[in-house]
């Protein structure tokens, strides 16, 4: 191995072991959300954040729950005495009232699972940051925007779009839509979660269900089974050909790449735009890392693996330092305090790409994989420390 060589895995390693210490900080955040959401008394939320993602998350539920109710009940074998028992609990959530599961899996702590509270958090994030950069946009004025040519990314696609991204377009407009008639509260529904979250939380619900059914009717428990579990595959399968907000924004890069127009230069306009959806989509295109990864980094408190990822993405400081002072504004009572602007700038500064592009490549790997390479690591150290 050459000194040069040695000398950049070094730098790697130390750039690693800097944005890595914040994996941990995320962890304890979204314990200590998962608290704060079911415990008044803890300090991690503020009423309104508290108040929000209780909103979301019992809509959520509800949303779910509905669902299964609807196709249970077009089974022509469901027990006898089903339909009576549920028909009011349906029409109940419908009139925004909890329903039958949220109570049971609330008490059983199921609700406080990570993956789930990490993406209504990162619908809080992005609810937070797309609001704020609206409210900058009212207070510019238009002819600073005509002076700045900052025409939408969306308006300038949909001039004259080529005929194969036309339904692309139609069915992003159509997505965020949707999202700007909830801009009030940040919903989230089945769809904006990670399959493998949606998954665990419709099972789940039709659990509880299951549950509450098999104490209020007397039937055969296998009945009530077989009634939940066919209704709960057929919503899977419905969620599962819908297309996500994620999927339809990442389309929408796909046609800005297939144009040419992709870029570092375009993702920053897409963020001061609003466009916030497009923003991560073409971030997660531009790093190739994982989604997941994305939504950590780019909200995260010091801003040290955001740093990292920008840098090896090409950014220059200018770029990187409006990324970082944008998604401050997604930032939650929970987070830590962040560091000083211009000390995250001068860490950006120091940071060599070479190296940046090194760490980005080990952020791609298997998550894993990575997570069993980190644990051996830590044995090794242990056995060291003997």
């Amino acid at each position: 191995m050459s000194n040069n060589h040695r000398m950049k895995t070094v730098e790697a390693s130390a750039l690693l072991d800097r944005a890595g210490r914040k994996a941990w900080d995320n962890k304890v955040t979204l314990e200590g959300i998962a608290t704060a959401l079911f415990d008044e008394s803890a300090p991690a939320l503020s009423e309104l954040e508290r108040s929000l993602m209780d909103n979301s998350l019992r809509t959520l539920v509800r949303n779910i729950e509905i669902k299964i109710l609807v196709e249970a009940a077009r089974q022509q074998e469901a027990p006898k005495g089903f339909a009576r028992l549920f028909k009011r609990g349906a029409a109940a959530s419908r009139d925004h009232e909890d329903g039958f599961a949220f109570e049971i899996l609330e008490k059983a702590g199921l609700l406080r699972d990570t993956g789930l509270i990490e993406a209504i958090k990162h619908r809080m994030q992005t609810h937070r940051l797309t609001l704020a950069i609206r409210r900058i946009l009212r207070e510019s004025s238009i002819a600073t925007l005509i002076e700045d040519n900052q025409s939408s990314v969306i308006q300038s696609l949909l001039v004259s779009p080529a005929p194969e991204s036309v339904e692309r377009l139609k069915h992003f407009i159509d997505s965020e839509s949707d999202r700007k008639d909830a801009y009030q509260y940040p919903l989230i529904r089945p769809i904006d979660l990670p399959p493998s979250v949606n998954k665990q939380l419709c099972w789940w619900i039709a659990a509880a269900l299951r549950q509450y059914a098999n104490s209020h009717i007397d039937v055969d428990p296998g009945a009530i089974d077989v009634c939940f579990e066919q209704a709960t595959k057929a919503v899977l399968g419905h969620l599962g050909d819908e297309s996500s907000p994620e999927n339809e924004a990442a389309g929408v890069i796909g046609i800005l790449i297939s144009n040419g127009r992709f870029s570092p230069e375009l993702l920053l306009q897409l963020l001061s735009q609003g466009e916030v959806s497009l923003f991560e989509a073409g971030f997660t295109e531009i790093t190739g890392l994982r989604k997941i990864l994305v939504a950590r980094l780019l909200y995260e408190t010091g801003g040290e693996s955001l740093a990292v990822a920008c840098k090896a993405a090409g950014f220059d400081t200018a770029g990187f330092a409006m990324i970082y002072g944008h998604t401050r504004h997604g930032r939650l009572t929970a987070d830590p305090a962040q560091a000083e602007d211009q000390d995250i700038i001068d860490f950006y500064d120091s940071i060599d790409r070479e190296s940046a592009e090194a760490v980005l490549e080990r952020w791609r790997h298997d998550a894993d994989f990575l997570f069993a390479i980190k644990l051996l690591k830590q044995a090794e150290d242990n056995t060291k420390d003997l």
